[in-house]
């Protein structure tokens, strides 16, 4: 295990050696490299050189590739990336470290990460076992995640539509790209607002008929939270005359293109069904009612429940329109009772580091927290990013609130990689608890202070 862990480390810095060569020598990587169909071409170059490998199931590149070691390093190198970007402010058209994502040690370890999750999926499938049903959602749901995401930006197109009212647009703009002609007319018939009493934006929504080449007319309403959707096409309500305010006589909407969007929602739909698996781990300790630290569960709930109320009653009764969705209190909730339960883990993981005798029923208490914290962890991102996709028009931007839950969520998913062998945990495995919850602590309180969060659109 420690040999793969050094070929493993040895491996990922000649990428970063690499990835430097590449970003001194041919600059920031150009993501329309990837479009159709060379992103197709690499998926399925992965997924077949995932399943040539897995027929040697006993050859060395496989088992370095689908083992732990290897899947450990990767997470850590891409928390590397992410932390970098969480604390440096990122910007398009920057450098190694200020624009990350079009990087290229930023692609190559992501291609390895890629590779590695399909032999993983690989490996556990050529030995089926229907009782893995969680583990086969979660790293399935993952690869058409990151696949989606990553080899499906190549085609995705994000403009802008500025349009006067009675006008007709036909055209969007991209930064740094000429004017896109857009599949059919939009014509602005009118944009209202509403606002507070403090003069505060309340609503404001753009009445819009939209056009088509056969002569068809469609009048919809955009809204924040309620876009139009015509086939791969989906236009979002982005901003107005912010000067003129109630009085604008123009609206701005964002028109987005993203063909590869099933491929995402289907492995958000798989990794939410997959985090369901990881409940039953606080469900059997609850079960055992004369486990002497079950009190510790009802005080997770009870915090819970405070700290759901207070920081929903904190947005008060003036919330900005992104505010203004079904989604925000289940994402809130969501992540308020693994907050909690990750922080009664975090004393579990503490208390057993000052003992010098392994507890049990600590431990199993400790695992029991972190699966199914983790588990609404990850459903509360999951809502996050279909949130964000009917709000903003994309479910992941690389937002620094974003970057630092990802970050978090790599540190916790580190520590149930090493846990999988089951047993005594090791005391290196214990203290990435107390480290994921200060990194948890930054996520949700700390972020908005960092330098890199200052054009946060998670910053109210």
């Amino acid at each position: 295990m420690k040999g793969q862990y050094k070929i493993s480390f040895i491996v990922f810095g000649a990428i970063a050696v690499a990835g430097i060569v590449l970003q001194a020598v041919a600059g920031n990587f150009d993501k329309t490299l990837v479009a159709f169909p060379v992103n197709l071409i690499i998926a399925a170059l992965v997924v077949l050189s995932a399943g040539g490998l897995a027929l040697f199931r006993e050859g060395r590149v496989f088992k370095l590739l689908s083992g732990m070691p290897f899947s450990v390093t990767a997470i850590g190198a891409l928390s590397v990336c992410c932390l970098v970007m969480g604390l440096i402010p990122q910007h398009e058209e920057g450098g190694l470290l200020d624009d990350v994502t079009s990087s290229w040690p930023f692609v190559l370890v992501y291609l390895a990460l890629l590779l590695s999750l399909a032999c993983v999926i690989a490996r556990t499938l050529a030995n089926f076992n229907i009782r893995r049903w969680g583990f086969y959602l979660n790293h399935i749901g993952l690869w058409l995640v990151f696949a989606g995401a990553g080899l499906g930006g190549g085609d995705r197109l994000e403009m802008t539509v500025k349009i006067p009212e009675g006008a007709t647009a036909t055209h969007a703009i991209a930064e740094g790209m000429m004017p896109y002609g857009l599949p059919f007319g939009v014509r602005l018939d009118d944009f209202l607002m509403e606002e507070y009493s403090s003069g505060k934006p309340k609503r404001y929504t753009s009445e819009v008929t939209a056009i088509f080449r056969d002569g068809r007319e469609q009048r919809v309403e955009i809204d924040v939270n309620r876009p139009f959707r015509h086939g791969s096409w989906a236009f979002y309500q982005q901003s107005y005359d912010r000067a003129a305010g109630s009085s604008s006589t123009y609206s701005v909407l964002k028109a987005v293109r993203d063909p590869w969007l099933p491929v995402v929602y289907a492995g958000i739909v798989m990794l939410a069904l997959g985090a369901v698996s990881l409940f039953p781990a606080a469900a059997g300790f609850i079960a055992r009612r004369r486990n002497k630290y079950l009190w510790m569960l009802t005080l997770v709930a009870v915090m819970a429940t405070v700290f759901s109320v207070f920081y929903i009653s904190r947005q008060g009764t003036e919330r900005v329109p992104a505010l203004q969705s079904g989604w925000f209190v289940p994402h809130v909730v969501a992540y308020m009772i693994s907050y909690m339960m990750l922080a009664a883990a975090t004393v579990g993981a503490c208390v057993q580091l000052c003992r010098n005798k392994p507890d049990e029923k600590l431990q199993s208490f400790t695992d029991g927290m972190v699966y199914s914290g983790f588990g609404l962890l990850t459903v509360g991102m999951l809502i996050g990013m279909v949130w964000a996709k009917a709000a903003w028009g994309h479910y992941w931007e690389w937002d620094p609130k974003e970057t630092w839950a990802l970050i978090t969520m790599l540190a916790y998913l580190v520590y149930i990689h090493l846990r999988m062998r089951g047993g005594t945990a090791s005391r290196a495995a214990l203290w990435i608890l107390p480290v994921a919850f200060v990194l948890l602590m930054i996520t949700w309180l700390g972020v908005s202070y960092l330098p890199a969060a200052q054009s946060s659109i998670h910053v109210y």
